[in-house]
């Protein structure tokens, strides 16, 4: 049977696998397109979506 789990749990694992995601899809196209730029725009939207801004 499924857990049962409290409402901020699930959003913090499903805010984790956004991030994973996030980075991952960042390599990918960097490696497709032999450049940083995709992985370094990925991280900048990572940074506003979590108000990380510098």
């Amino acid at each position: 049977m499924g857990r049962i789990l409290p409402p901020f749990i699930r959003r913090s694992e499903a805010l984790a696998k956004h991030i994973i995601a996030t980075i991952e899809g960042g390599i990918m196209m960097s490696r497709l397109k032999k450049d940083e730029r995709p992985m370094k725009e990925c991280i900048e939207t990572l940074r506003i979506t979590l108000d990380l801004r510098t």
